[in-house]
């Protein structure tokens, strides 16, 4: 009794997500009707689409949804206009708006994405609709955004008024949870013995953890709130926590190869300080936890330090503080907006890879390019609608990566049930139904409610999504039903065919394998770093830390806790190689850093690491600004060399 009651409770958000899922397509048809659009299924099918079980990601994707139909339609037209009587020239250009479509939707981050991926397809489901009339465009065009609009607002509406979400909230708890554990385990990693310092795997953890941050941020900027107003707050504390991981692997590097700084005075010192941000309530008030940070840094930071290795300690635990500083305060900004101080992240879009986004690109190419030559030869009436599926299919999935061919063909066969559903429905269920659109309504949450359960469970979710959403299509709903044996099975054949050619091209133009693009992510970030220290490209910090985020956050998860702390260990390299750049001009010394970095570039790692020991035997001692300026300079180039010895064969390898 028990379990059934258990199952039963875990069950009741799915069933919660069916309800309004099928209340949001009957109030979307509803409109559609009394407007008396000719196409009524596209507004359901739209509000199918942008439901989402999360109030935050519902009305994200809706924003998204509508740019994307807008920007969509307006192609199409624009191409129609410019060619109104070449099928050549319209296809032509139609394949490459999809190719560049899919190149956007896997270089902008989640919902943006989506909304790449549906400015192409809404291009190829107006051009099915008018390619038989093409002076009809522009109507078609605004009917088609007009039904369109209706979905996302009825699903964006009914969400709003059912569902107040909980994104900022899982957010909260995440960035809490994160900044303690960073805490606790830099803690630990002070206060162990030296062979007790390793604690890579938890490091690692942690990373994979912070990575994971970007959907639950992109949910509650989602959410009604002031938080769509400050996205850069929201990144600054993910870079943040990049950047305390950093420090603390600095720290714990050094430990493990100059052992003689460990358990000095001013250790006592640095571990009451961020023991104190450990315990510190971090979920219930992150305010008192940033200014605790900022106390502990100001504090840690007029630590007497003895010799170079303790001041490596003072000062990466400072930094370590002042970053977890920053991500208290992005807490402060989702729990307790204006408490919080400005603060952005990296505004540029750093793209971590560009050859998959090429790769799927080229595959929407020769996948839209074969299906429209099919068409021509064959002259299959219901070819554009062939097409129209190709895309949808080609283009949303791609950006998966070696998830994309499992995608596609779990699609194909949530469509295939579609296809059977609306056989039933259509000619067993519809043509006996009276009571006009209540009896229709209820008809169809008898089948909306369990697939919209299933589609928010964890099982086979996709599959049940695609016969959510492509329903409708296949009944083809209208103010005038019709019932066409012929019609449907014409439909519901280019339909299925459309999802099927997308897997056989995805199958056929694969994506890069998760083993390639971890080797490219940390070739890319060796060759940016390589050429950053001799001055062949110029980065700030705030960039570099930016640009490796997004890297560290686009490995897969088949990537090795060694690889991963690769790229962190890259992230911390390009930081304090960027400060002694930037400090160069009032350094002593300076030839032997360039020389230095010389011989990083050229791979030269046991060069790079004796230049980097003389530069620092070489600065000045004593207390005079010049001192102190050498010695910070110092803590950095010993930074890089503990690097370059813990990872000596990744800094050796070409890039």
């Amino acid at each position: 009794m028990q379990r059934l009651t258990g199952a039963g409770s875990a069950a009741m958000p799915h069933i919660y997500f069916g309800l309004r899922l099928w209340v949001s397509v009957s109030l979307a048809l509803l409109v559609a009707y009394w407007l008396q659009l000719d196409d009524a299924y596209w507004a359901g099918t739209s509000a199918s689409v942008v439901a989402q079980p999360g109030l935050g990601a519902s009305l994200r994707k809706a924003r998204y949804r509508a740019i994307g139909t807008i920007l969509g339609a307006l192609v199409i037209v624009l191409l129609i206009a410019v060619f109104p009587q070449s099928h050549a020239g319209l296809l032509i250009g139609l394949t490459l708006w999809g190719a560049i479509c899919g190149l956007f939707a896997t270089i902008l981050p989640n919902f943006a994405g989506y909304g790449a991926a549906l400015a192409g397809y809404t291009a190829a489901v107006v051009f099915a609709k008018v390619v038989a009339d093409p002076g009809n465009v522009f109507l078609v065009a605004v009917t088609r955004t007009t039904e369109i609009g209706i979905g996302i607002f009825a699903a964006g509406l009914v969400h709003a008024l059912t569902d107040f979400g909980d994104a900022r909230r899982r957010l909260q708890c995440a960035l809490a949870n994160i900044g303690r554990d960073i805490a606790a385990g830099l803690t630990r990693t002070i206060a162990a013995q030296p062979q007790a310092l390793d604690q890579t795997t938890v490091r690692r953890e942690l990373i994979r953890r912070v990575t994971a941050l970007a959907v639950t941020i992109d949910e509650a900027i989602g959410e009604p709130s002031q938080l769509r107003m400050h996205p850069g707050g929201l990144q600054a504390a993910v870079e943040a926590l990049f950047t305390a991981l950093s420090a603390w692997r600095g720290i714990a590097n050094h430990l493990n190869t100059a052992a003689s700084a460990h358990g000095r005075a001013e250790s006592a010192v640095l571990l009451a300080a961020i023991s104190k941000v450990a315990q510190a309530d971090w979920l219930n008030d992150p305010v008192a936890v940033r200014d605790t940070c900022g106390i502990e840094t100001r504090r840690v930071l007029q630590v007497p330090a003895a010799d170079l290795s303790a001041r490596l300690l003072v000062d990466g635990s400072a930094r370590a503080l002042c970053a977890l500083e920053r991500a208290a305060n992005g807490m402060v900004l989702v729990a307790k907006y204006g408490s919080e101080r400005p603060d952005e992240g990296g505004k540029r879009l750093n793209v971590p890879d560009f050859l998959p986004a090429i790769l799927n690109a080229l595959r929407v190419v020769v996948a839209l390019f074969s299906v429209e030559i099919f068409w021509i030869a064959t002259a299959w009436p219901d070819g554009p609608t062939m097409i129209t599926f190709t895309a949808v299919a080609v283009i949303l999935f791609s950006p998966r990566a070696d998830a994309a061919y499992p995608s596609v063909v779990e699609y194909a066969v949530g469509t295939a049930v579609a296809v059977g559903l609306a056989a039933i429905l259509g000619f067993a269920v519809l043509p006996l139904l009276h009571g006009g659109f209540p009896s229709l309504s209820l008809m169809l949450g008898c089948v909306m409610v369990p697939l919209g359960a299933m589609s928010a469970g964890p099982w086979r979710k996709l599959a049940f999504m695609a016969a959510v959403t492509n329903l409708l299509p296949m009944l083809a709903l209208e103010n005038q039903p019709s019932y066409d044996a012929t019609h449907f099975l014409n439909a519901a054949l280019a339909i299925s065919a459309g999802t099927v050619a997308a897997a056989i091209f995805m199958r056929l133009l694969p994506p890069l394998p998760p083993a390639r693009r971890i080797r490219r992510l940390l070739a890319l970030t060796l060759r940016d770093l390589r050429r950053l220290t001799i001055r062949r490209t110029r980065f700030e910090k705030k960039s570099w830390i930016g640009l490796v985020s997004q890297r560290l956050a686009a490995m897969p998860e088949q990537a090795s806790l060694e690889q991963e702390a690769q790229l962190l260990a890259g992230l911390s390299v390009g930081e304090a190689s960027i400060t002694l750049l930037e400090a160069r001009p009032h350094l002593s010394a300076g030839d032997t850093l360039d020389r230095a970095f010389v011989c990083l570039a050229e791979a030269n790692v046991a060069g790079a690491r004796d230049g980097l020991a003389r530069f620092c035997a070489e600065q000045p001692g004593g207390a005079s600004p010049e001192a102190q300026r050498g010695m910070y300079a110092a803590v950095q180039a010993t930074l890089i060399a503990d690097a370059l010895t813990r990872h000596a064969g990744f800094f050796a390898s070409a890039a």
